[in-house]
């Protein structure tokens, strides 16, 4: 805690159930990717964590040298995620974390699976012609910066073929 800058003190009270759950969302991304597959085989799966949310969208446009709109108003989060966040002082969406970005066509059936599934999810944006990065649902347009050196995404494409297109 003391080196993201942070004098609050958290405290786990039951770290069997912390533990549990950990796994819980693991098992969770797993189930997400299984649904993904049977969804859409085109998509492209993204998990993501170092320099969270924000870093795999910027990274992901930046590949597919387009632009994209992100409504983050649109994000599930979870309220332990914005509690931690503000105990850190960091950006809820910035923050290392484990998710999974899906790009496919076919997002209402994939989100409709997924919540079925029992995990959140939502179409939280798309790209678009150009190379402006924005969150478009705040009063102004503003822009996503560049993550920070180092940090990298790795694509999981589900369909093999496509691999060289990822």
């Amino acid at each position: 805690m003391r080196e993201h800058g942070s004098e609050n003190k958290i405290y786990v009270r039951d770290l069997a159930a912390l533990l549990e759950g950990l796994k819980a969302e693991e098992d969770a991304r797993e189930t997400a990717l299984r649904l993904g597959r049977e969804t859409d085989a085109e998509a492209l799966c993204l998990p993501y964590g170092r320099g969270g949310l924000l870093a795999a969208v910027y990274l992901t446009a930046l590949a597919r040298r387009s632009g994209v709109e992100l409504r983050l108003r649109a994000v599930p989060i979870r309220q332990e995620t914005i509690a931690l966040a503000e105990a850190l002082g960091k950006n809820p969406y910035r923050m290392d974390t484990a998710g999974v970005l899906f790009l496919t066509a076919h997002s209402d059936s994939l989100v409709r699976a997924l919540r079925a599934a029992g995990i959140p999810a939502a179409c939280i944006g798309r790209l678009v012609p150009g190379l402006d990065k924005c969150v478009v649902d705040k009063t102004e347009r503003e822009y996503i910066n560049r993550p920070e050196k180092g940090i990298t995404l790795e694509a999981e494409v589900f369909e093999t073929e496509r691999t060289k297109d990822a």
